[in-house]
């Protein structure tokens, strides 16, 4: 269930006025800064699963992505849909040096619950898969929440223009100008990799609180003034 915590933030701005022939269609206006912020709790967390045939002695790579997708599957993971292959490594044998080279694929894997993490991390050991990595948590809406924030941002901007401009008796006219600039942190829990090691020995697994993603836009807009 994502949590949104929507901010309205009121910055500090030029305050500029002019008449003077010298400014942009002889208008007189003001500039001002709005902020737009949010805070959601990631839906999509993305793993980076590595295998080889080296990793199962004697088994076949096919039997080893068998059970590893077997064990996926048991833990609700849809991998026709969730898990895709990033890089793929034919294995061959060279007949002349005696030599294998192993057959290894690495995975991306996309989880929507966090408590299936410590899960995956937990049964891809007892397979002896161990090499797994946390790429990056991010949210599905994404895209449509940065649209909000930035309409936030606009509408906090307005709205500071209105109240100082009230002071002094003029109106918000017409947007002159309007600029973006966004600051973006997609953070997850840093402990995180320090605790996965002992996934598959624990009991009980442990429940992760990744960190909320936070999107946040300042945009920047030139008001005529009436």
């Amino acid at each position: 269930m994502k949590k949104v915590l929507l901010i309205l933030t009121l910055i500090s701005s030029n305050f500029l006025f002019s008449q003077d022939e010298k400014n942009i269609h002889n208008v007189p206006y003001i500039e001002v800064t709005g902020q737009g912020k949010m805070e959601i709790s990631p839906n999509e967390i993305y793993l980076s699963i590595f295998i080889n045939e080296a990793d199962r002695g004697k088994l076949s790579m096919e039997k080893l992505e068998k059970d590893m997708l077997k064990r996926l599957t048991s833990l609700g993971i849809d991998t026709d849909k969730q898990l895709k292959v990033l890089s793929f490594n034919s294995g061959f044998r060279n007949r002349v040096l005696g030599q294998k080279i192993n057959t290894s694929k690495r995975y991306e894997l996309m989880l929507q619950k966090t408590k299936q993490v410590p899960q995956v991390f937990a049964e891809l050991e007892r397979l002896n898969i161990s090499n797994i990595n946390l790429i990056r948590v991010d949210h599905s809406e994404r895209e449509t929440l940065e649209i909000e924030v930035k309409v936030a941002a606009v509408r906090s901007a307005k709205e500071k223009a209105e109240q100082m401009l009230a002071e002094l008796g003029k109106k918000v006219g017409d947007p002159l100008f309007i600029q973006e600039f966004n600051r973006r942190n997609y953070g997850f829990q840093d402990e995180f990799a320090a605790r996965t090691s002992s996934f598959a020995e624990t009991e009980s697994l442990p429940d992760l609180d990744f960190r909320t993603i936070v999107i946040q836009y300042n945009i920047q807009v030139r008001f005529a003034i009436d």
